[in-house]
């Protein structure tokens, strides 16, 4: 199972909510790591963090100091954050932490296959966003077609056929960004 990503679990005093949420993820194909919420603990994950998720408790009351880092951090490394918590929680977070940087909030109680399904959501979308444009390459020698769709694939989201007949009908429903 390829990796999905690495997900930071921003939380404190929660460990049989987070080590379930954890299994879930995994289960997905997600790397997981545990995290205090200090600026300290985040500085040593935030390198592989493809995601960060905060799972609420009282320290959100008190830790405007870490949402302010966060926030910093979201914005410079385009990372989506999720704040899965009471509607108390999530609002006090929002005190902080502007509306834009937050991808998702997951409010309590939740059912932990839903929270599971909204983080391979918020994965998908980020993914898909990065990957960036859309390319359709039309030639008629499949091995050229596959070596420009190898060296194309890992920037842009590549779409091959073989005659300009198949290109026109793709168009028809398709609107790619640039046509080769």
């Amino acid at each position: 199972n390829e990796m999905a990503g690495k997900i930071v679990i921003i939380s404190k005093n929660a460990a049989f909510m987070v080590n379930a949420i954890e299994t879930n993820l995994r289960k997905e194909g997600f790397e997981t790591v545990q995290c205090a919420p200090s600026i300290a603990s985040i500085d040593k994950e935030k390198e592989a963090a493809s995601m960060l998720l905060i799972f609420g408790g009282d320290f959100v009351f008190e830790a405007a100091d870490v949402f302010v880092y966060l926030k910093d951090l979201c914005a410079e490394k385009e990372i989506p954050l999720c704040i899965a918590g009471y509607a108390k929680e999530i609002d006090e977070v929002g005190k902080t932490i502007p509306e834009r940087f937050i991808t998702r909030t997951i409010e309590r109680p939740f059912d932990m296959k839903a929270l599971t399904e909204s983080v391979k959501g918020v994965a998908a979308a980020d993914e898909e966003r990065r990957k960036g444009k859309h390319i359709l390459l039309v030639d008629d020698d499949i091995l050229f077609l596959k070596m420009m769709q190898e060296w194309l694939s890992m920037k842009y989201n590549i779409t091959i056929v073989k005659s300009g007949m198949q290109a026109i009908t793709y168009i028809a429903n398709h609107k790619p960004d640039l046509i080769l």
